[in-house]
């Protein structure tokens, strides 16, 4: 299938784990096989997608997703980045997002052109979530001094709100003491993380926890930027990049900060990163380098 000269894609992994039975050629029965992909292609602009590669054996790496994609820079796409999450950790390490952080890769067709790297931002934000529940959010300040969201910190919150005039009337212990399939959900990571959440801890505890506040509302910011779905939005990071620019870019720079800072656990200096803390970091950088990239060679508005 020829698609029209210079268009702009991305393309995106879906990994299946079926519990059913899937046969093959002369019946061959495969059961639970993990490396079961779909790959689309979708437009950076114009909505469409189509299906570029599956299989119900192959491993992903870096050689698999070098010939898919130059075989839709044959096809008439420019390809401009790929999502995946954090699960593909044989294709992550060979791209060097593990280790050194790294939030692209040369083009195997176009050298000239990078493909960005974009970590699905709905499952960092979900381990997120499970880290700060089990182990502590903790983040290191400027001045020396620490800020920690716990557990406790959300249980205290939703004990206290059993008003008739709920402040954060989605909330309830279910958020903080799921588990199992109820885990990856992403409606609960952000409901927990939320704008709401932020301002209902800062009213009813005051200073106490206005930096705890802070950090919620920071990370329910970054996700509305990283989430954006339409041109305009009520909220203004929830628009498209760059319709609040200075605000947007703002909110994405800081939570590259906040992500080098944060840590889990009460040691700080015993605990490395988390690879969804990588995945953060690269997907912001991916966001920030592809959308001054495509400003200044693409005559429309995102």
């Amino acid at each position: 299938m020829k698609i029209k000269s210079a268009t702009h894609v991305y393309i995106i992994f879906t990994g299946y784990g079926f519990k059913k039975k899937i046969f093959g050629l002369n019946n061959l029965q495969r059961n639970d096989n993990p490396n079961q992909y779909v790959n689309c292609s979708r437009g950076l602009i114009q909505p469409w997608k189509q299906i570029v590669f599956y299989s119900f054996d192959s491993t992903m790496d870096k050689s698999l997703l070098c010939s898919i994609i130059c075989l839709c820079e044959e096809n008439g796409a420019n390809v401009r980045g790929i999502v995946c999450d954090m699960g593909n950790s044989k294709l992550l390490k060979e791209l060097d997002v593990y280790r050194d952080k790294k939030h692209f890769f040369e083009n195997p067709c176009k050298k000239e052109r990078k493909v960005y790297i974009f970590p699905d931002v709905p499952h960092c934000l979900k381990n997120l979530r499970n880290h700060c529940l089990d182990y502590d959010l903790c983040i290191k300040n400027s001045d020396g001094s620490m800020t920690v969201i716990s557990k406790e910190t959300f249980e205290k919150l939703i004990v206290d709100d059993q008003n008739d005039f709920k402040l954060c009337p989605k909330i309830s212990l279910l958020h903080v003491n799921c588990s199992g399939n109820e885990r990856q959900r992403v409606k609960y990571a952000v409901q927990l993380f939320s704008n709401t959440v932020g301002k209902a801890l800062e009213f009813k505890y005051g200073e106490s926890c206005s930096d705890q506040a802070k950090v919620i509302c920071l990370i329910d910011a970054w996700f509305d930027v990283m989430d954006s779905r339409s041109k305009f939005h009520w909220k203004n990071s929830k628009c498209g990049l760059g319709i609040h620019q200075e605000e947007q870019m703002g909110v994405l720079n800081k939570m590259l900060k906040l992500t080098e800072n944060m840590f889990f656990g009460k040691n700080s200096a015993s605990l490395r990163q988390k690879p969804f803390q990588s995945g953060i970091t690269v997907s912001i950088k991916s966001t920030l380098d592809l959308y001054s990239e495509l400003k200044g060679s693409v005559s429309r508005d995102f």
